[in-house]
């Protein structure tokens, strides 16, 4: 799917960008409580145990830091797709084809940001666990790769990343791959 914004306006006709950087941080935050709240009336049986009112705390803490380390150290770029979805039954685009090798890859895209040059940034989001890119191959762990190739197969963007964006605690830094020049601060 398209970036929606956030709330019930576009965050285009709010700010005039999709872009999260020092001078949209409030209101970022502002849609993240909106939203935290929104999840408090649907699921307050859920939310009535201790634990899950700790749960949602630490949820609300853990995305408020994540939307402030963006702000202040991301690469800048307008947010294109959230959740794309490709080759699974009423989406928009087929299954990536692998090489000629009779298999093909389903996936969907947490996110995929574009530059004002055309360069596109695939981001997963994890928990607390994240892979560096260099560890990808060694370590099974190619899913951001293969999305990058999708959106570079089947969206026919140009990519300049593919990250995981840890959420939980510690360091926020994403780990993959970007091309010398990317803005924003990474791992390796």
């Amino acid at each position: 799917a398209r970036w929606p914004g956030y709330g019930d306006q576009s965050s285009n006709e709010r700010t005039g960008s999709a872009r999260l950087g020092p001078d949209t941080i409030e209101a970022a935050l502002a849609e993240l409580d909106r939203a935290l709240g929104a999840v408090r009336a649907s699921r307050g049986r859920e939310l009535a145990s201790a634990r899950g009112r700790a749960g949602l705390r630490a949820l609300e803490e853990d995305l408020a830091r994540y939307l402030r380390h963006e702000a202040e150290t991301g690469a800048g770029m307008e947010p294109q797709w959230l959740e794309w979805s490709f080759g699974r039954e009423g989406d928009s685009h087929g299954a990536l084809a692998l090489n000629g090798s009779g298999f093909s890859v389903t996936g969907r895209v947490d996110r995929i940001d574009v530059g004002g040059g055309g360069e596109a940034v695939v981001r997963d989001y994890k928990g607390k666990t994240v892979h560096a890119g260099a560890r990808w191959g060694p370590d099974g762990r190619i899913q951001a790769a293969l999305y990058a190739l999708a959106a570079r197969e089947l969206l026919g963007l140009e990519l300049a990343g593919a990250l995981y964006q840890p959420i939980g605690k510690g360091d926020r830094r994403p780990r993959g791959f970007v091309t010398a020049g990317t803005p924003g601060r990474y791992v390796n």
